[in-house]
Parts: C-alpha cells; structure tokens; sequence
C-alpha cells in the first residue's frame, strides 16, 4: 500500500497568471559531489515553496523546474524521457534559433515580487556549491557573437503569459544593441472553439 507521504507533488504547470515571475538558468558543475546535491535539493522544492508560501497564503506562490538532457543523463541516468534531447539548432534563409547555456530552470511565479526572490534566494542557497547561475549580463554578448557571422539573424523571443511585458521589451533592446536586424515573438496559434 502507498501512503500519500511517498507520492510525489506534481509541479504547478497549470497555476493561474500571476503578476510576478522570475527565471533562473543555472549550469550544473561537474562531479558526482554536485550532482547528488542537486538530486536532494529536488526533494525539497515542494517543501521549500510551500514554507515561503505560507507567509502569504494568497500570493499564490509556484516553483517549476525543469531539466536539460545533459543534466538529466548526469543527475538521473537512463531512460531519459522520450522527448528530452539536447537543443537542436533550427532556422532557414540565414535565420536560425541556437542553444544557449543551462541545465536547470526554475520558473518562480507569485502574485508579490518578494515571495519570488525570497524562494529564488532558498532555492539557489540551498544549491550553492553545485551551481552557477547563468549572467544575464552575459545575454548580449552572448547574442553579439551569434549575430556576427550574419547580422541578418532573427531573435526568437519565447515565453509564457506570466512574462512580463518590461522583461520581454529588456530583452528585445538587448537583442537590438548585440545587432539583432529582426526579432520575432513565438506564440501559438489556438484552437477554434468548437461549435
């Protein structure tokens, strides 16, 4: 018999819109010291979300964590799921979408910015050692050296509704100042109700 104490709590992929969010990109550091240190820490995601959460029981406070395929060989060994590969670059005509650096995301959402960052600074301690959190600072150069081979690459831009529209205009200058001659916004076509 299994006790509700061994099913794990699914991740909130489905929470309602709220009006804050922060998205952390983090590399794993080598070794099997920092790799056993993050597969504890997933353990405690839920438990840690829902400790900053209690302090505002309405700020509706969510944690989502994601993978890559390179951190998950490391970190939980095979079978991968199915559909986790490393990032396959694609494009046409000059235009093309590349891979940037990251194993572990964490999308923080909450109706308060300071239950993000207070969850964002629990998560990321409790990590120190095993980590390094990718620089957003290092998001333009970054660009700058995809764009040079052909200035005329697009950016893609991809998110979710809980984006906020200032990030995604801060990224759209930066992707213009690292020489970016067009940038498009990925977005999904929806379905027509049925009649």
């Amino acid at each position: 018999m299994t006790s509700s104490m061994d099913t794990p709590e699914p991740q909130a992929i489905c929470n309602p819109i709220t009006s804050s969010a922060i998205f952390i990109v983090a590399t794993l550091l080598p070794g099997s010291d920092a790799a056993s240190q993050v597969c504890g820490w997933c353990g405690d995601i839920a438990a840690l979300t829902r400790s900053v959460g209690k302090r505002v029981p309405n700020g509706n406070l969510s944690c989502v964590c994601g993978f890559s395929a390179n951190a998950w060989d490391a970190l939980f060994g095979s079978p991968r799921p199915a559909s986790l590969h490393p990032f396959r670059e694609f494009g046409v005509e000059g235009r093309r979408a590349v891979a940037t650096p990251g194993d572990i995301l964490l999308h923080i959402r909450a109706d308060q910015m300071d239950l993000c960052f207070e969850l964002a600074t629990q998560l990321c301690s409790a990590l120190n050692g095993a980590i390094t959190v990718v620089d957003p600072s290092q998001l333009e150069p970054t660009l700058r050296d995809l764009l040079t081979d052909d200035p005329k690459k697009l950016v893609i831009l991809q998110g979710d509704q809980s984006v906020i529209l200032g990030e995604a205009v801060r990224v759209m200058d930066l992707a213009k100042r690292a020489g970016a001659q067009a940038i498009s916004i990925a977005a999904r076509k929806e379905s027509a109700p049925s009649q």
